[in-house]
């Protein structure tokens, strides 16, 4: 799905800019909230677990709260609301949940670590709301398809009597993505410009599922939904042909 995205968004391109009429690229980037409910619970769920574990234990966590994005974008030109697309790539920091515990008859570890990323593919257009000398504002309304991806790590082992086992799995899926968000620019020249930008992205994405058609389930056993949304903030520059 990840490649038929990328196909797609170089199809666009290259039609877009073959096409006659002013057009601008974009190049962003920056940083974005995360906040995913289902994966961060199931989380707090197996932690409250580990904590009230009656032996000794040093234990580690950290939520899946913070990522960071890079965004192409090409509008055009031709009338006030400059359509076009946008191809988006957003990085979640990892989530991880370290405990290693010592009992009379040995030592173990558990180390749990999950990775969310999204590739959008989007549609749609960005008015310009205002414009003095070199500086401008314009805000910008994208909706389109996300594919997803979650990389699941968990090593576990227990001393003296058994090796490292290490676990990896991977889920995907996909859904609907919305974003709004408002640019502020100043242009160097007459075609490049430097930009600041900030916005809200809509991207519930539901459930995922690994290469068995299974769905991505929690320490509890119950289905993890996998909500990406969150606030971007970021800058970049445009250039127009």
């Amino acid at each position: 799905m990840r490649k038929s995205l990328i196909a797609a968004a170089a199809a666009v391109l290259v039609a877009s800019l073959s096409a006659p009429g002013h057009a601008e690229l974009s190049l962003d980037g920056g940083y974005t909230s995360l906040n995913v409910r289902g994966l961060n619970s199931d989380q707090d769920t197996l932690k409250g677990f580990m904590i009230g574990a009656p032996i000794p234990y040093s234990f580690i966590s950290n939520k899946m709260e913070n990522g960071y994005f890079v965004s192409l974008g090409e509008s055009m030109d031709g009338n006030r609301f400059h359509p076009g697309f946008r191809l988006e790539f957003i990085q979640s920091e990892t989530a991880h949940l370290h405990d290693e515990f010592t009992f009379i008859f040995g030592h173990s570890i558990y180390d749990q670590q999950d990775t969310v990323s999204l590739l959008p593919l989007m549609l749609g257009f960005s008015p310009e709301l205002w414009s003095a000398g070199g500086a401008h504002l314009s805000g910008s309304l994208y909706a389109g398809y996300a594919a997803a991806e979650d990389v699941h790590v968990v090593y576990v082992q227990h001393l003296p009597f058994t090796r490292g086992r290490n676990g990896l799995t991977q889920a995907f899926g996909g859904g609907f993505i919305a974003e709004a968000d408002l640019r502020a620019g100043y242009s160097l020249s007459r075609a490049l410009s430097l930009d600041l930008n900030a916005g809200y992205r809509l991207a519930e994405m539901g459930n995922l599922y690994d290469a068995s058609k299974a769905p991505v389930t929690g320490w509890t056993g119950a289905t993890i939904g996998f909500d990406m949304s969150g606030f971007n903030f970021g800058g970049g520059i445009s250039y127009g042909f």
